[in-house]
């Protein structure tokens, strides 16, 4: 069964990878390069996972999340915080990305079998 994801992100590598591994399983992907963006297109297509970078222009992730978090139509949506910012933090990043209210995080630089179990843990589906 396809799944829709949201990448919202302004390093266009990231999305680009992003994009590219799941449509290549059958998977379709809306990016966003910025917060106001990227809440619109999770407002539209009600994706199965939101994937959100914390460091971004303008609005960053954390605002974005606070943003899907208090609307209804967005509140249930699983969002993956992804930052290079806590890196180096060690076993506390689980924890913060929680406390900031998003259901995962992932490090960046990530690997891919990384990314794909966090997918599979929030969408509770098998990506194959």
């Amino acid at each position: 069964m396809p799944l829709s994801f949201c990448i919202i992100d302004d390093e266009e590598e990231v999305c680009d990878v992003l994009r590219l591994y799941f449509e290549s399983r059958g998977h379709r992907c809306h990016v966003a390069h910025d917060g106001e963006t990227g809440i619109a297109l999770v407002r539209q297509h009600q994706p199965a996972a939101v994937f959100l970078d914390v460091q971004m222009p303008r609005m960053n992730g954390y605002e974005v999340l606070n943003r899907l978090r208090a609307d209804g139509a967005t509140r249930a949506i699983p969002v993956m915080l992804m930052t290079a910012l806590t890196k180096e933090s060690g076993t506390g990043d689980t924890d913060w990305a929680k406390s900031a209210g998003a259901d995962l995080f992932l490090a960046k630089p990530f690997e891919l079998d990384d990314l794909l179990a966090a997918v599979e843990k929030l969408t509770g589906v098998r990506i194959t």
